[in-house]
């Protein structure tokens, strides 16, 4: 199994530097784990912060010169992340806290069947609910669970509704 995970940030160094350290301290122990920052056009100096973070961590660190909005962004880390089975896409604000943080995911997916999947207290009337992990019918949320073969059937996030796709 390879696992992909694409944290998206805007203007928010601190969130990133919380978020990479979590994740770096959480890493999953899969055979395979590849992690990666999509900067959507951070202001010159929290850009330089981000990109020095990310080379602290041995992250690569992706920085658009031109803002392009959620869906794009997500885009390109589900674009970027094309090689891995599972793909999970954090906003700077949201990270693992605990070793096995990823765990409940591909559990769910394999044994429900499920191919998305979302960390979210939102909408409660409108989830699967299993160890505190959610299953909606449309994507949202700041931690964002993907298989590849939902990937392979929908493609990504709508951009014709703009920034928020």
């Amino acid at each position: 199994m390879k696992l992909g995970v694409a944290i998206s940030t805007k203007n928010r160094a601190e969130h990133l530097k919380m978020c990479l350290a979590h994740c770096v301290a959480y890493e999953p122990n899969v055979a395979y784990h590849k992690l990666v920052v999509f900067d959507d056009c951070s202001e010159e100096s929290c850009s330089e912060t981000n990109r020095q973070t990310c080379a602290s961590w041995g992250v690569e660190y992706i920085r658009n010169s031109k803002s392009v909005g959620v869906a794009s962004i997500k885009n390109q880390g589900l674009n970027k992340l094309e090689d891995c089975d599972h793909v999970i896409l954090f906003d700077d604000d949201c990270f693992p806290n605990d070793v096995k943080w990823y765990e409940g995911y591909a559990e769910a997916s394999e044994v429900m069947n499920i191919h998305h999947l979302t960390y979210t207290p939102w909408c409660p009337n409108n989830r699967v609910e299993k160890d505190l992990v959610y299953c909606h019918p449309w994507g949202m949320g700041s931690c964002l669970f993907f298989t590849r073969e939902l990937i392979n059937t929908v493609g990504g996030f709508d951009t014709k509704y703009k920034r928020f796709g």
